[in-house]
């Protein structure tokens, strides 16, 4: 995995082979296909035994808030990794792997807590809950890892996020109207 990380940094995800990876590495390439079926999947273990396992075990310690941030925070970590991964488009875009991941922790924390209320999310599913939380914080990660703007830090991303899913939109619109320009 470490190979992988690498090479992301020093060339475009096209040009990685499994032979680069495993020449980096020191091992052959049948030692790679016992631990991955192809490269995509490196993605899902990097981010199993970075990310994922640790934000599981704060979800257990009723922490909720604290492992959204923790999401944040690693991604500040790896950002120029990651801004590689979201270049990676297609059927296996790391988009998509970075979705899938992250809503099954919502799921996760879904069946670890319980919902509050009830009646007002009965037409509601665990899978779209977890999908609309989801899809905030990947859309803010991936548009933050592309930022180069030193004008945005971690922090304020992460008030930033919990702010936006904390509060209605009549929350966050003033009721007074913006004069438009045409």
């Amino acid at each position: 995995m470490q190979s992988f990380k690498e090479l992301l940094l020093e060339m475009p995800f096209e040009k990685i082979t499994i032979k680069r990876i495993t020449d980096k590495a020191g091992v052959i390439r049948p030692t790679f296909y016992n631990y991955f079926p192809d490269k995509y999947a490196i993605f899902e273990e990097i981010l199993g035994d970075e990310l994922i396992e640790s934000v599981y075990k704060l979800i257990d310690l009723k922490m909720i808030n604290e492992a959204v941030s923790m999401v944040f925070v690693y991604f500040e970590q790896n950002k120029a990794f990651y801004r590689e991964a979201f270049k990676i488009t297609g059927q296996n875009a790391f988009e998509v792997v970075l979705q899938n991941k992250l809503e099954e922790m919502f799921l996760y924390a879904i069946d670890t807590f319980t919902l509050q209320d009830k009646d007002a999310l009965a037409v509601l599913t665990p899978h779209s809950i977890a999908h609309f939380y989801t899809i905030g914080i990947v859309d803010m990660v991936k548009n933050w890892c592309n930022y180069t703007g030193s004008d945005c830090n971690i922090n304020d991303l992460i008030k930033a996020y919990h702010y936006l899913v904390s509060h209605s939109l009549h929350d966050i619109f003033s009721s007074e109207k913006k004069e438009k320009k045409r």
